[in-house]
Formats: structure tokens, sequence, C-alpha cells
């Protein structure tokens, strides 16, 4: 009975999963590609190549260096610059640019990887280049690296989840890449020494349950396939947070101030292991990103399969172009993703979806005085009071922020969707925890100054 009840609060925004049923298309017919050497959580790569150099698909451009995940040329052809870039997230970033010679060249020293523990399995999954493909785009192989001491990572949730508006590119992987996602998950379970495996997804995506659960079947005889159980969740906003996800899942609580590994649980996309286990079957590390390509002002939406590093405007113009000019173009969902202040930028690995916007379809108002509604504290999935973490990050009270647990806040953004007063609760809380992070690390340096 439990599984079948709501977390607290969240929201159920209209879904507007238009290109639900368009098939995953191939676009690989871009001009030059630009790849950022940063595009992860953690440490940015070093380039390996010079202007003049010519690369192949999968050849490595750009060296980890401590928590980061190498970085490859996602098209054959030659390199046209190396250099620092301002791109439209408003990051200063090193760039790569390849021209691409249209050949799709793979790198001779490919092939499927081999590993005989633990440790070189997890050298597999970091010579691979994944990252955390939800959004997040944390080195894989790290996540699996951490855990809290005395805990045992027992159960692994792959999160089809998708619940963020528009979006579709994780649904469509589950429908056509139903056995990579399968397999990836039992090698995952057996090499990691974990006990089960959950696949889960919102109960709004019927056609993915019947094909994962048929897929089950068919691969039965599969080693360590018996401990994979796919399991519907009911629709609601922000059912894919890790969280509120384990929470779901396992009956099991996320303390504040602790993460999923702490209860034993490890949370991962799918469309991650997707592409982890497309790389031990094949070896082609992350080259490319399934992405959704929607909204009002595009001609052609869907979902597409794209080289890493391809540039959205030569993007939409080769797909048709706009239909009407956007207000508002978005990297990520309308409810967390990030505004763009231009198109002339790169897909990025954690990128899972473009939406370009019309005014009819962007809510955009100017803020009022909060009226002291509580509708915030109602649908936090955190169970905290936003509207007071507001008041503190504005004011950059860090005592109020520590006291009213801003560190708590999942960055879902289901408070500011049901504000009536059209507060900007999302960014003001975002930019409270970034100052509560800087003043914490100014107070433990003094502390161990003094």
């Amino acid at each position: 009975m439990f599984l079948k009840k709501l977390f607290h609060g969240g929201v159920h925004p209209s879904e507007h999963k238009d290109t639900s049923m368009m098939p995953i298309e191939d676009f690989y017919e871009v001009g030059s590609v630009l790849i950022p050497m940063f595009m992860h959580i953690g440490a940015p790569c070093k380039p390996l190549v010079k202007r003049g150099d010519v690369v192949a698909r999968g050849q490595i451009i750009g060296e980890a260096t401590g928590i980061s995940a190498p970085i490859h040329a996602s098209v054959s052809g030659t390199v046209k610059s190396v250099k620092d870039r301002l791109l439209a997230t408003n990051s200063v970033i090193s760039c790569v640019e390849i021209e691409n010679d249209g050949e799709m060249r793979l790198d001779d020293s490919l092939k499927a990887p081999s590993y005989s523990d633990r440790e070189s399995f997890l050298q597999c999954i970091r010579d691979s280049g994944v990252v955390g493909l939800g959004g997040a785009g944390f080195p894989t192989w790290q996540k699996f690296n951490e855990s809290k001491p005395g805990v045992k990572i027992k159960t692994l949730l792959l999160n089809g989840m998708e619940c963020e508006p528009y979006i579709t590119s994780d649904h469509r992987q589950m429908l056509e890449n139903a056995d990579l996602l399968i397999k990836g998950s039992a090698r995952l379970v057996k090499e990691l020494d974990m006990d089960r495996a959950i696949i889960g997804l919102e109960d709004n995506k019927p056609d993915a349950l019947k094909v994962l659960k048929a897929k089950l079947e068919e691969l039965k005889s599969y080693d360590k396939v018996d401990s994979i159980e796919v399991r519907a969740f009911p629709t609601r906003y922000p059912q894919g947070a890790a969280k509120i996800f384990a929470y779901a899942a396992t009956g099991i609580p996320v303390p504040a101030g602790s993460r999923t590994t702490d209860i034993g649980v490890q949370v991962i996309n799918v469309s991650t292991v997707i592409e982890l286990e497309r790389y031990f079957e094949t070896g082609l590390p992350l080259v490319d990103r399934v992405i959704t390509l929607t909204g009002d002002c595009v001609n052609k939406p869907g979902n597409y399969r794209v080289p890493i590093g391809a540039l959205l405007d030569e993007l939409v113009e080769s797909l048709g172009g706009f239909s009407q000019e956007p207000s508002v173009v978005t990297m990520g969902g309308p409810m967390n993703g990030q505004v763009l202040s231009d198109l002339n930028t790169p897909i990025i690995k954690n990128n899972n979806a473009i939406l370009l916007l019309s005014d009819e379809r962007v809510d955009i108002h100017a803020e009022h005085a909060c009226i002291r509604c509580g509708r915030c504290i109602e649908v936090c999935p955190a169970n905290l009071m936003p509207l007071k973490l507001d008041q503190a990050a504005r004011n950059r009270d860090f005592e109020m922020l520590d006291a009213f647990a801003v560190n708590n806040c999942v960055d879902c953004g289901s408070c500011a969707y049901i504000c009536p007063s059209k507060r900007h609760l999302l960014q003001s809380i975002k930019a409270g925890k970034a100052f509560y992070r800087s003043e914490s690390r100014k107070m433990t340096a003094a502390k161990k100054e003094a």
C-alpha cells in the first residue's frame, strides 16, 4: 500500500509530452562540433589535441584529472581551434572545435573493454566518459566509488521517471534500447555486488512499462536479470528527484543532509546505464547524446541522437528552423532547466532536452509581495518552508538559511510553479544555497587556521 501513495507535496503541471511517440532519429549532418572540456560536476579536462590535428570519432581529446571523466571526439575530422569560449550558459570554458569530415571514422583503438575485479570495472566506467545523463552530470565511476563507511549499497534504482514536462528522451531510450538497459542493470548489480535493481518509471508511460517487462522475460536466463524489477509509480513532479525516488521505492526516508547511498541505495538515470552498456559491448565511449528538441517554436520537434558538441543553432536550422521566434530557450525542462542567452551553444553530455517556447507557453510575470498563503509549503517535497528560505536568501542571512535547512532543497521548482505572487523562489533559493556553501567553506577554513 505504501508504494501506491504519493510522496508529500509536488505538483502535476501540464505534461506536453508531444514527442513521446516520435522514434529517435540520428542527426550527424553538422559542419563542426564545439566540445567543451568541462561539462560535468568535478574538475575540467585537459585538452590533448591542438589546432591542425586529425582526430577520429571516439578518440580521447580531453584528459580527466581528479574527479572527472575523459572527453572524446564525437566526429572525425580536423581540429580547428583549442581556446577559451564564452558559452550561452555564461561560462568561459576551454573548447575543442573539430571540423567534421562527414566520414564518422572510428578510432582504431576502440574495442570492448575487459575487467577482472571491482577496481578494473570502475576504471572501465571512467574510461567510457559516461556521466549522469539525467541532468546532474556527475562522473559515473565516482558515483559508484562513493559510499558511507560501513554501509553496503544493496539497491540500484534506475531512474526513468522523466517527470519534467516536454522531455521524452529517456522514454524513447527505454522503448528502443530496453535490452541495453536490462543487460546494463544486471551487469552493475553483478560487478558491484548489489542485491537488486528497480527500474522505476511514472505510470504515464505504459508502453515503456510493457516493453521493459517483456524484455525482462526474454532475457530471464541472463545472469542477474532475476534480481531486476520494473515498477510504475504515480505521475507527479518531482518523482524523479533522487531522494524522493529512493523513499518511494524503498519506504526508507533519506535523512536531512544525507545521500541515498547513506541508506544503501544508489540512483542512476536509465540513459546513463544504456550508454554505459553500449560502451561495454562495443567500446564506443560517450560521444553522442539523445535529446528532445521541442516546444511550440520548432518546425520539426522530435528525439534526436546528435554528436556531443553539435551547435544548437545549426541543429534547429537543419531541422526546418523556427515556426515562430522563441521567447525562452532552455537546456533541460521548464521547471528547473537552464535558460540560454542564445542558440550558439553546443549540446553537452548532461543535456537531455532543448525547449524553444513562445510567450504563449511561458508564464512570465513580475514578482509581487508574498501573501503568506502557504502553498509553497504544501507542495515542497522536502518538507521545507520556501517562503522563509526565499527571505533568508535575499537577506543573505546565513543563520536563517541554516535554521531552515537550505541544503535539503532538491531544486525542483514546485514552490515557484504554484506561487500566486509569482515569486522567483527557485532562483532565490539556489542563490541562497550557493551563498550558504561559500560561507560554510570560509568558516571551516577559519577554524582550521585557528
